[in-house]
């Protein structure tokens, strides 16, 4: 009555090749969500990086001085139009980054409480 009944002995022992794939298994999406938190890390300094650069010449360019010279010099409208697609490049590289970077902490959650689920001992009294 007493007795501990191993409740994973019909789905394979530690050793088994079941435990093996899962863990493999495991290991190949830990890599995955370290490879998106990573990715989404750098997509977002990338945009900082990017924004910050071009936001001076954009603000310079929403001057009125700026908007002088971009009726007068082609060239300088040019340039500003530039500096603005790129500064709002910046932005939604940063959202990017965040979003992919969310998707990272939270499949590495998935893997830290599947790893915390595959090691526990699974036993029921009957």
């Amino acid at each position: 009555m007493g007795e501990l009944i191993n409740a994973g002995a019909s789905k394979g022992t530690a050793g088994s090749p079941m435990r093996a794939n899962q863990s493999k298994a495991l290991a190949g999406f830990s890599v995955l969500v370290v490879g998106a938190l990573a990715s989404g890390v750098v997509l977002f300094i990338v945009g900082l990086v990017m924004h910050n650069h071009n936001a001076s010449l954009a603000a310079t360019c929403n001057s009125g001085l700026g908007q002088i010279g971009q009726a007068v010099n082609q060239q300088a409208a040019s340039m500003c139009s530039h500096a603005a697609q790129l500064s709002d490049l910046g932005i939604g590289l940063v959202i990017a980054g965040v979003l992919v970077a969310l998707s990272g902490v939270r499949g590495l959650a998935a893997v830290v409480i599947g790893a915390a689920a595959t090691t526990r001992p699974k036993s029921v009294r009957s």
